[in-house]
């Protein structure tokens, strides 16, 4: 069910919520020097931004996983899954009270990156997908077997069998 279209607009979406958590991130004001516009409520914007992208664009990944350990077959969603799973679950837990710092920005950007990651896989699917139909269409219908008496006949590509000889032009 993953199409590019689906990325594209999870990604759209994930980078529209990522721009405030990254604009009222204390490292990012540090670091470009500026500080963010003050407001009530401004400290819950920012993990409830983070909530939302964890849901939304995460979700895709964390379906993924489990169908990945349902398969007994841990592969990419099972390690994106792990890292957004822990950087948001130590991001909550900071933000009611455990010790240290918070890794929202990381995790917003983490997912910016993996969902560009995989639009531009999926598109790259969807257009070899599209190239091997267009080369599937130039398949031949009818083929040239070479007859007992060495001439060519004219026979429905169906109508071969292991064995045959054809004759292949240019």
């Amino acid at each position: 069910g993953h199409t590019p279209e689906m990325f594209r607009d999870r990604l759209a979406v994930s980078v529209a919520l990522t721009v405030p958590i990254l604009y009222l991130s204390d490292h990012f004001q540090e670091w470009f020097g500026y500080r963010a516009v003050s407001f009530p409520g401004d400290s819950a914007v920012i993990p409830v931004a983070a909530s939302l992208l964890f849901v939304y664009a995460g979700g895709v990944f964390l379906r993924g996983s489990l169908r990945e350990l349902r398969d007994r077959s841990p592969g990419m969603m099972t390690l994106i899954s792990l890292a957004i799973g822990v950087a948001y679950g130590y991001s909550l837990a900071v933000t009611v009270g455990l010790d240290g710092e918070p890794f929202y920005w990381e995790l917003a950007t983490l997912l910016d990156v993996m969902l560009l990651g995989h639009w531009m896989e999926m598109r790259s699917i969807v257009a070899a997908s599209r190239a091997l139909d267009h080369l599937a269409a130039m398949v031949p219908a009818v083929a040239h077997r070479i007859a007992a008496d060495g001439a060519p006949e004219d026979v429905p590509v169906e109508n071969l069998v292991v064995g045959n000889r054809v004759l292949v032009r240019p």
